[in-house]
């Protein structure tokens, strides 16, 4: 796992016990607990007869990383925050150990065999029920942790509900008379759509494809957060779908068991397709129904001309998930139609094109009847006058500047908010693998033009500009995951450059940890970079940062401003391509082994300086409010209160918080009211500043009483002066969580 040195097996043994008690002379009762505990239960379980003794306790020799916390007292914050950062070592140890467990017991490789001695239809339903099931477990924990509809989710089940209740695409109901409130609990959901002809008639942005598969959940009566749930559990099942039908792909391209279940693994569970897979937006269907038509046509021969029937029908119905599709039906239906005319195959052809050709007469039909045009166009921007037209024009082609477009094709894939290179690198192997497309055309000639309309699809979105709103990273790369991923993969298989073979094959492992993080913290997923947002900071990286190491700072963003001077937008472009450079370079001699060994150290000693060695500064629950003359101070809660913040009070239902008010100027007073909420139990409140105790306060049920501070000690951090409060309520009652108010007045 680590790499080699000149110690014996009982030097490291008895590193790995001063670690161990240095963890437990440390610890605080927590869960994390339970992932060491259950890890030296399995290194209990019996080992090979011809393993050494020695390969028992290799494993858990990250465990060692204990020591690790004596340089971490030289950066001492507070309690709260020290023993938060022990937490992290320990659960970063025992996820080493665990990896090097896996490695050392090869069940990765026993697993591999074991599947693929499998028959295919077992390997087919293994691939099914493993996806959807962690698409049901993701579903659970992003529904549970209070993520209700996202972005563009509401508007989808609006037309759900309109054809359910009304049996139209109308959804000025649900708009303008409150339908919307059955499976959205906000005051005003602002409308999605275009007035159409007619009285009171609106009709969405978003065309029903994705909506009417969710029309069932508008045939019964479900309350949210039920409904969010068991909604995206079933969309699951399309993800699912979708990762069986890749797996064939690739046992058809490749012949490669193993390499079919590794592309599998990870297109399925990492960014985007992972989060598109239980989220409420067309991408996975679109690129399901794009795919299965594909399959169909290129390796179904045994249909006849009736299988070009039905690859039609799945191709021409991609239009009804967005109009943004035809880039994929237009090319690929006259692609395929154009070759079997030359091949002087008629019929194949003609039952290929009727499918796509009868749903464009339906799509024109109802662009006539709702709006009374046949340009697409009316769907996101309604009836324009020809001199709207013309002014429409002019803006996309003329008054948008290139450094604009520009800038939207790297934000698709290199800003730190939804950006999918910083969330998933493994797609970084798609650009060197173009070039060995490109140098080898006779073989990949085929390949390339499949995955031109993907190209195509990219390249019209930068043009018009179009940014991500609140919704999981890599949105509109997601549809075309699957040409990056087949490009990805003929690097992989003609490249001679063995250490970034090797990395092809790591980095998901990153790129799964990304997913699992994202999973437990889900907030992380949704950062728009649309022209109403200035903040540069992606949110992951903000909480993986800490007092010494800002990493939204060295990290490239592409928001719609003026980005001239921001350092990160020029470094991650020119690193980009000095890497693709790298990487068709034919490096045949791979990496020396203790290089490679020593990989990990380095990891961890990363992972280290960014969770663990430095003061951790939480960044839930931002809050504004007025501080000393007029500058405005923010002030950060961990856990994030509870609904019904106004001002600066705020209503707590949990009984221990951490406070840190972060001002520029320092704090001549701070007084904070404290107010017990609740009608039956007495509180004891406690407040701390960086471990000292402050006041202590009895409360019973509806009394408030001040806490007066004066010239409070802080910490500085370049020009920002930082208070840490500990907030503490002790009931006397029931095990009920406590309901108190907390009031600030800053000076």
């Amino acid at each position: 796992m680590f790499p080699p040195a000149r110690l014996t097996p009982l030097a490291f043994d008895l590193l790995t016990g001063a670690g161990l008690a240095t963890f437990l002379a440390h610890h605080r009762p927590s869960a994390v607990w339970l992932l060491p505990a259950l890890l030296f239960l399995v290194t209990l379980l019996p080992w090979p007869k011809r393993a050494p003794l020695a390969g028992w306790r290799r494993p858990l020799r990250p465990f060692a990383s204990g020591l690790l916390v004596w340089p971490m007292r030289l950066f001492y914050w507070d309690a709260g925050d020290f023993a938060a950062r022990v937490e992290n070592l320990l659960l970063l140890a025992t996820l080493f150990a665990l990896f090097g467990l896996v490695r050392e017991r090869r069940w990765l490789r026993r697993f591999l065999r074991r599947f693929n001695s499998l028959s295919l239809k077992r390997r087919l339903l293994a691939v099914f029920l493993g996806a959807e099931l962690l698409f049901i477990l993701s579903s659970g924990l992003v529904t549970r942790q209070g993520v209700s509809l996202v972005g563009d989710e509401p508007h989808y089940l609006a037309i759900s509900q309109s054809l359910a209740r009304d049996g139209d695409l109308n959804v000025f109901n649900q708009y303008f008379r409150g339908g919307y409130r059955e499976f959205l609990d906000v005051e005003k959901l602002p409308a999605h759509g275009t007035w159409g002809k007619g009285l009171k008639k609106i009709y969405s942005y978003h065309l029903p494809g994705v909506s009417l598969t969710l029309l069932p959940f508008f045939l019964i009566k479900v309350s949210p957060p039920l409904l969010y749930f068991l909604a995206r559990s079933y969309l699951g099942l399309f993800g699912a779908l979708l990762a069986v039908l890749v797996y064939l792909f690739c046992l058809r391209l490749w012949r490669s068991r193993s390499l079919a279940a590794f592309v599998v693994l990870v297109f399925s569970l990492t960014a985007p397709v992972f989060f598109y897979s239980f989220h409420v937006f067309p991408e996975l269907q679109a690129m399901l129904l794009l795919l299965g038509a594909l399959y169909i046509l290129l390796f179904k021969s045994q249909g006849g001309n009736l299988r070009c029937l039905w690859a039609g029908l799945l191709l021409g119905a991609v239009i009804f998930w967005g109009v943004k599709y035809a880039l994929f039906v237009y090319p690929l239906t006259l692609g395929f139609a154009a070759y079997w005319l030359w091949r002087k195959r008629y019929r194949s052809a003609l039952m290929l094109v009727a499918f796509p050709v009868f749903f464009q007469v339906l799509f024109f039909l109802y662009l006539h009847g709702a709006y009374g045009t046949f340009s697409p166009n009316a769907v996101y921007y309604g009836m324009l006058s020809p001199e709207q037209s013309q002014a429409f024009y002019e803006t996309i082609l003329k008054k948008i500047t290139l450094n604009l477009r520009w800038e939207t094709l790297l934000d698709y894939f290199l800003d730190q908010r939804d950006g999918l290179l910083l969330y998933n690198p493994f797609y970084f192997f798609a650009f060197p693998g173009l070039l060995l497309a490109l140098r080898n055309l006779k073989r990949y000639l085929p390949h390339l033009l499949l995955s031109l309309p993907a190209g195509l699809f990219v390249l019209n979105h930068a043009f018009s500009t179009i940014r991500a709103g609140y919704c999981p990273q890599g949105r509109y790369l997601a549809p075309v995951a699957w040409a990056l991923m087949v490009l990805a993969l003929i690097y992989y298989r003609e490249s001679r450059n063995r250490p970034l073979r090797q990395a092809f094959l790591n980095l998901p492992l990153y790129s799964l940890f990304v997913s699992a993080y994202q999973v437990m913290r889900p907030f992380t997923l949704y950062q728009p970079t649309t022209h109403d947002t200035l903040a540069r900071a992606g949110r992951m990286f903000q909480e993986w940062s800490n007092s010494r190491i800002d990493l939204p700072s060295l990290l490239p963003s592409f928001i719609k401003t003026d980005n001239r001077g921001y350092l990160p937008n020029i470094v991650f472009p020119l690193l980009l391509l000095l890497l693709v450079i790298l990487a068709v370079a034919p490096l045949r001699r791979s990496l020396p082994r203790l290089g490679v060994r020593w990989v990990p150290a380095v990891v961890f000693l990363a992972a280290f300086a960014l969770g663990s060695l430095f003061p951790r500064l939480e960044s839930d629950g931002a809050h504004s409010i007025p501080g000393p003359r007029g500058h405005p101070v923010l002030v950060h809660f961990s856990p994030a209160p509870g609904p019904g913040a106004e001002g600066a009070s705020w209503r707590l239902c949990r009984p221990r918080y951490r406070m840190r008010i972060d001002s520029l100027l320092p704090l001549k007073t701070v007084e904070m009211h404290v107010q017990n909420r609740s009608s039956q139990e007495t509180l004891d409140v406690t407040v701390t500043l960086f471990d000292a105790p402050l006041a202590r306060r009895r409360l019973p049920p509806g009394v408030s009483t001040p806490v007066r501070l004066r010239r409070p000690g802080f910490r500085k951090l370049h020009a920002r002066h930082l208070y840490q409060f500990e907030l503490r309520a002790d009931g006397s009652g029931h095990g009920a969580e406590p309901r108190w108010l907390l009031r600030l007045a800053l000076r």
